[in-house]
């Protein structure tokens, strides 16, 4: 019997709505907007960003907020952020329809976390604190954070 529906994993956005902020060369993810403190931090020295094409995503990703075809929506853009053998770390999504640069922006600071420089005070800081907070890291990063 023919299959008749795509088998990708399909989830809303609203499910997996997290916060980050890139600092140095650490992510931070919040649960929430006004949150004091990150859920977890993930170290992107090694991770390599690669914006996914909606039209032809990859095929162990997940679909945020389908439209018709089982692709994303329009104003949803993906970052995958791979291991260096290409197996996808990380799959950030951005909802773009108030801020249409925000993929792109995003991208370039996380392709930009290799350039080295010289390190500010706060960058200083936000390693001693994404060293503690990458061990609170979900097993699977892509499941829900329970609040």
């Amino acid at each position: 019997m023919p299959c008749i529906f795509d088998e990708r994993d399909f989830v809303a956005f609203g499910e997996v709505l997290r916060f980050v902020i890139v600092k140095g060369s650490n992510c931070f993810v919040f649960g929430g907007e006004t949150d004091a403190s990150p859920l977890y931090s993930i170290p992107l020295e090694e991770l390599l960003p690669k914006m996914e094409d909606r039209e032809n995503p990859e095929g162990t990703s997940l679909t945020i907020s389908p439209s018709f075809n089982n692709i994303s929506k329009d104003d949803i853009s993906t970052v995958l952020l791979k291991y260096p053998s290409g197996r996808i770390a990380y799959q950030f999504t951005f909802n773009t329809k108030e801020d249409s640069t925000v993929a792109e922006r995003f991208f370039s600071l996380v392709g930009g976390t290799k350039t080295g420089g010289k390190e500010t005070a706060s960058v200083a800081y936000a390693k001693v604190i994404a060293r503690d907070k990458e061990k609170c890291q979900p097993e699977d990063p892509n499941q829900c954070v329970a609040k």
